[in-house]
């Protein structure tokens, strides 16, 4: 972890990184004159749980930085983004993007297409749970989003060999 950070903060100028509510990392960075608050999260699993999580993450977000949430929210807003199973769709995840001005960069990018970031066993249902969401006024910064295969993969000490994380 040492190394990582040192490296991020050569590459990036981080100007703060935090860990909170152990599900998530925040950093503040400088990038081409403009200041980026990046949280990465993982969301839990359990409907109340993550509904709770997703309606304080708010409190991690700095009013002069453009914002870009990442990583396993664990839901979806879009009967596109799940096959298989009993779609349940979001309703704290809408809210979280409309009330911050996020569009999701997959969406974005691949308007109208499924493609799917996690598969159980079986590969009898998937859903896409990884997201990056970013502040509108970044959306033309946007060249790709793509989810591509990935055979082992650890978040935050949990792994999972069905994963297709987004790059």
């Amino acid at each position: 972890m040492g190394s990582l950070r040192v490296f991020l903060c050569l590459l990036l100028n981080v100007l703060m990184v935090m860990l909170f509510l152990g599900k998530g990392i925040l950093m503040v960075v400088n990038y081409d004159n403009m200041n980026l608050n990046i949280v990465c999260v993982y969301a839990p699993t359990q409907p109340a749980l993550r509904n709770s999580f997703l309606q304080s993450i708010h409190q991690f977000f700095f009013s002069n930085a453009c914002l870009i949430i990442c990583d396993d929210f664990n839901c979806y807003d879009n009967s596109l983004d799940k096959f298989g199973g009993n779609p349940v769709l979001s309703a704290e995840f809408p809210l979280l993007t409309s009330n911050f001005g996020l569009d999701d960069a997959w969406s974005f990018k691949n308007q109208r297409m499924s493609q799917f970031t996690w598969f159980n066993a079986a590969l009898t249902i998937g859903s896409r749970l990884d997201t990056f969401l970013v502040s509108r006024n970044l959306r033309d910064c946007i060249q790709s989003c793509e989810i591509c295969p990935c055979t082992f993969v650890t978040f935050f000490g949990k792994t999972d060999t069905n994963a297709f994380p987004l790059i």
